[in-house]
Parts: structure tokens; C-alpha cells; sequence
């Protein structure tokens, strides 16, 4: 096989080629290339002004709609805590009306306290007097003994309002409880 290789091999002929050359450009003429910069580069400058702008716009419009919905979800999550918090008002509104009934607190009052409802109501007034229209004084003793009755009146008075402080501040307790009381401090 070798042999019918190199019979072919040998049979072959190759045409000579044309020797090989450096051609060089022509030079173009100084006035023909200004001319054709100057039309190119301005043109291409305002292209790309165009481009920067337009990337710049897109940016804004973008930024502007996350804004948008960034607010929205905002108010979305506000809405919903004013209503959760209108709701809780609304309990507390129910929790206070149901405290402040009368017969929760006359319930509390004869079954902790032991109180009972009066017999009989009497007002007492201390330290005033009436005067008839004839311009006396009403009661003999009022004028007689008034430097004696002004200390026992003043004693009488503190006797009175701590035995008012103690009753009102009872009753807040029934009324409050513990945790109002804890929070009022």
C-alpha cells in the first residue's frame, strides 16, 4: 500500500505561486478623515448623553414605585394597629362599665365588708348655724358654749375625715383591685 502511495505522490504537480508581497494602505488625505470625525463624534456624544439619561429616568421611576409600596405597606400595617387598638379600647370601655356597676359594688360591699344598706339616712352638718328672721342665732347653746365646742368640733372633723379616707380607700380596693393599685403608685 505504501508503494501505490508514493506512485501517486509522484505523479503530482504543483503549479509555482506567485511570490508574496506586503501591500501597504493608502494614506487617506488629513481633511477627508476631520471631516469625517467631526460629523461621527457628536453624534455619537449626544447617543450616549441620550443613553445615560434615559438609564437615569428608568432608575428615578424605579426608586418612585418601590417608595409607592413601601408607604403602602406602611399604611397597611398602621391601619391594622389602629383597629387592634380600637378594639382593645372597646374592652376596657366593657371592663370599666361592668367594674363601675352599682350592684357589682353593693354586692362586693355586703359580702367582703360586711356592710348593710342603713335603715335610716341622716345628713350631719358641723359648724354652721341658722339664724331665725328675727336675726337670733337657732340653739341657746351655740353662743354660750362656742370656744368649748370649737375643739371638740376640730377632733370631731379629723375623727370624721380618716374614718373617710379609710372607707374611700377601701373601696378602691374592692373597686380596683390589687394590679390598679400597684399601677397608681
Amino acid at each position: 500500500m505504501a508503494e501505490a502511495a508514493r506512485k501517486l505522490a509522484s505523479r503530482q504537480t504543483y503549479e509555482p505561486r506567485p511570490d508574496l508581497r506586503v501591500v501597504t494602505a493608502k494614506p487617506r488625505s488629513a481633511a477627508r478623515r476631520s471631516t469625517r470625525a467631526r460629523g461621527v463624534a457628536p453624534l455619537f456624544r449626544v447617543c450616549i448623553l441620550a443613553m445615560v439619561l434615559l438609564s437615569g429616568l428608568a432608575l428615578l421611576r424605579v426608586s418612585l414605585a418601590v417608595g409607592a409600596e413601601q408607604d403602602a405597606i406602611d399604611a397597611t400595617s398602621l391601619q391594622s394597629q389602629i383597629k387592634s387598638e380600637q378594639q382593645a379600647a372597646k374592652s376596657l370601655e366593657a371592663s370599666k362599665s361592668t367594674l363601675a356597676a352599682p350592684s357589682r359594688i353593693a354586692s362586693i360591699a355586703s359580702n367582703s365588708l360586711n356592710m348593710k344598706a342603713p335603715a335610716k339616712v341622716a345628713y350631719m352638718t358641723l359648724g354652721t348655724s341658722k339664724k331665725t328672721s328675727s336675726g337670733a342665732v337657732d340653739g341657746t347653746r351655740v353662743a354660750s358654749a362656742a370656744s368649748t365646742s370649737q375643739d371638740s368640733l376640730s377632733s370631731l372633723k379629723k375623727v370624721v375625715s380618716s374614718l373617710m379616707d379609710v372607707a374611700a380607700g377601701e373601696a378602691q380596693v374592692l373597686l380596683v383591685g390589687d394590679v390598679g393599685l400597684a399601677s397608681a403608685k
